[in-house]
Parts: structure tokens; C-alpha cells; sequence
């Protein structure tokens, strides 16, 4: 990382941190705009153009979904549902970072972030229906997860086999 990145970057940092302890905004809003500004740095460093910057993506990416999550808490008090909740986004995060820098360029072995986001994913809706069993909600998303993980597992090989064929 240069050195005017890193000055620009903390001059960002530090502006974000003067304004939140002087009250003018909410400290969830911290995540959101150090998120952002890792996000700018990897723009402005040429994106996907050039693979070192995935470093700056990464901690955006997982940061701005992290404000998601704390933004979701407080609007709508997820109670048990927030740690489900918190998987799904950073899941959310790795299809982020799947789709801006590593789906464009194809090649193999550039499955790593939707690999990752998946799983998170997964695993989130696997938490949250747990939390979530004594609800109407959860008892039915366990008993139809089964039949609907067959259903897009059977899409996911024809979409795959369609795209395969000369």
C-alpha cells in the first residue's frame, strides 16, 4: 500500500471517528463508512484490474455487511433470529466480493469467494431455523429445507450442464 493510500485511508478513518464522538452520527454508522472507504480504495487502486487489491475488498465487503447486520439488529430487534442473521450477511459479503472481482475474470480456481459465501449462508439458514424453531417460521423451513436444498441443488447441475455444451 502506498503511502498517500494509507494518508487518505486514515485521514477517512479519522474524520468518521471525530464526528462520531462529537454525537453527529451513530456509531453503527462507523462500520458503514470505514466499509466504504476500504471499498473506495479499492476502486480508485484500478478494482479487478489488478489482484492485489483484493485486500482492500475483503475487509470492505465483511465491514459494510457487518453495518448491515448492526442496522437490521436496531431497526427490527432480531432477537434469536441475530445470529442466523449475522451468517447471512457475511455470507452476503463473500457473493459480494465473488461477483465484483473474481467472477469477471473466470479461470479456475476463482470459486474461493462463492464457495466461502455459500457456506456462510448455509450455515446462517441452518442457525437461524434453529433459533427460529419455536416459530410457525422456523418449524416450516425445517420441514421443507430438505425438499427445497434437492429442488436447487437439481437447478444448480442443469444450469451448470446448460452452460457446459458447445
Amino acid at each position: 500500500m502506498s503511502r498517500n493510500t494509507l494518508g487518505a485511508l486514515l485521514i477517512l478513518i479519522g474524520l468518521f471517528v471525530t464526528l462520531s464522538n462529537l454525537g453527529l452520527i451513530g456509531s453503527g454508522w462507523m462500520l458503514f463508512f470505514v466499509g466504504s472507504a476500504f471499498l473506495i480504495v479499492y476502486s480508485l487502486r484500478g478494482g479487478r484490474r489488478t489482484g492485489s487489491n483484493l485486500g482492500f475488498l475483503i475487509p470492505g465487503s465483511i465491514i459494510v455487511m457487518l453495518w448491515a447486520f448492526t442496522w437490521l439488529d436496531s431497526a427490527f430487534d432480531l432477537g434469536a433470529a441475530s445470529g442466523g442473521v449475522f451468517f447471512l450477511c457475511i455470507g452476503v459479503a463473500f457473493f459480494f466480493i465473488y461477483f465484483i472481482h473474481t467472477r469477471p475474470g473466470g479461470g479456475a480456481g476463482n470459486y474461493w469467494p462463492a464457495i466461502t459465501g455459500g457456506s456462510l449462508f448455509l450455515f446462517g439458514l441452518l442457525v437461524l431455523s434453529v433459533e427460529m424453531y419455536d416459530s410457525p417460521l422456523g418449524r416450516s423451513i425445517l420441514q421443507h429445507a430438505a425438499s427445497l436444498g434437492l429442488v436447487a441443488a437439481g437447478v444448480i447441475i442443469l444450469w451448470n450442464n446448460r452452460k457446459s455444451r458447445p
